[in-house]
């Protein structure tokens, strides 16, 4: 169903910015954690942390143990994936013969291997497993040889481009009663696209929830699923925003919105049920493994440097050539006939305490996570 040039789709658009705002206030503490638990896994790792251990000129290095306990539970979710698989219900009554069953079963079949769908879905689990939330959603596109619309599994990497339903029960989300998704063109790509209405004038800018703040020069592209009422019932309405001009609308033949949320932990916080990932878990104890690191560099940076120990008269005159043995130019150090030959100094540091406490961090991260520290 296209867009039907006489209706006026502005009180949908209303609805999809007041359901955006409603998602935010309810869930952008949950997406800011995510995001700077994301941060943190990806390197980030004393910036939000060295001002208040006042560690602002000191060596600040990181040894991370996260990404093998992800690889490790990916691996294991890897070799045995999702997979959709279809059962008599007595729902089906007689309508429910083996051969629509079977039908059924190889169009599932067929979607999981037109596109990419184990990549996708460990995609998802990637970012469940680190934040605590992964996000896939079916979607269709447009075959390009036969010119049909068929479905596809996606997985959104950026999962703060995500309004979810603030009233929703369920975990994953598939009690939801709408969903949005926020993406940015450029003006210039907006009015080339979908025509001059879609910007707004010079001078005149749409307010959002500062998770979404609009960049310079860009226009919000909304996604928005709902469930459709009266004549509609029981399917879901799809529609596509760019400024505040409608540019797409289908009526999708889908029981429930087409968008779903991969979770972690299941935790209770800010009276509400909200699921984090690994990181949330051993946060601390990483930034235990990163101390103890760092300090290792210190102390090596702190430690004597090779040299020698010998009287001043025994190489008077001879600094010159002395020196260039850090360059590797003289192979020799030389001294004085007639003095006493000087002594090399061994260099030698104690670390056998900061090994401790990073064996001890890596074990407990095991033990907290529930998987071998051996990855």
């Amino acid at each position: 169903m296209a867009i039907d040039p006489t209706k006026d789709y502005y009180a949908d658009y209303q609805e999809c910015r007041e359901f955006i705002k409603n998602s935010s206030d309810s869930n952008s503490k949950d997406v800011q954690r995510a995001k700077e638990h994301l941060m943190f896994y990806s390197g980030d790792q004393f910036s939000s942390i060295k001002d208040d251990l006042h560690r602002g000129k000191r060596i600040n290095k990181s040894f991370s143990e996260l990404p093998k306990y992800v690889q490790s539970i990916k691996s294991a979710a890897s070799k045995s994936p999702y997979h959709s698989e279809l059962a008599r219900s007595s729902t089906l009554g007689e309508s429910g013969s083996s051969q629509s069953l079977e039908q059924y079963q190889k169009t599932f079949d067929t979607i999981e291997a037109d596109n990419d769908y184990k990549s996708q879905m460990m995609q998802g689990i990637d970012s469940a497993i680190v934040t605590g939330i992964g996000v896939v959603l079916l979607t269709t596109v447009m075959d390009e040889i036969t010119g049909e619309a068929k479905y596809v599994i996606e997985s959104l990497r950026d999962i703060s481009k995500v309004a979810f339903d603030r009233d929703c029960i369920k975990d994953d989300k598939s009690d939801a009663e709408g969903c949005a998704i926020i993406n940015y063109v450029s003006k210039r790509k907006a009015k080339r696209d979908f025509g001059d209405n879609t910007v707004l004038p010079t001078g005149i800018t749409e307010a959002f929830p500062s998770q979404w703040i609009i960049p310079e020069d860009s226009v919000p592209l909304i996604t928005y699923y709902r469930k459709g009422f009266d004549e509609n019932k029981g399917k879901v309405e799809y529609f596509q925003f760019c400024g505040k001009e409608c540019i797409a609308y289908e009526l999708l033949n889908l029981p429930m919105i087409p968008v779903f949320k991969m979770t972690g932990y299941i935790v209770y916080r800010d009276n509400k049920f909200v699921s984090v990932g690994i990181i949330d878990r051993v946060q601390d104890l990483q930034v235990g493994a990163n101390l103890a690191y760092s300090a290792l560099f210190e102390r090596l940076n702190r430690s004597v440097k090779a040299g020698y120990i010998c009287v001043a008269e025994a190489i008077e005159g001879l600094h010159d050539e002395i020196s260039k043995l850090a360059d590797g130019d003289t192979p020799l150090f030389l001294y004085k006939n007639g003095f006493e030959k000087p002594t090399q100094i061994i260099e030698a540091f104690n670390t056998d305490d900061l090994m401790s406490v990073l064996s001890t961090s890596a074990n407990l991260m095991s033990s907290v996570i529930g998987v071998p520290s051996q990855g």
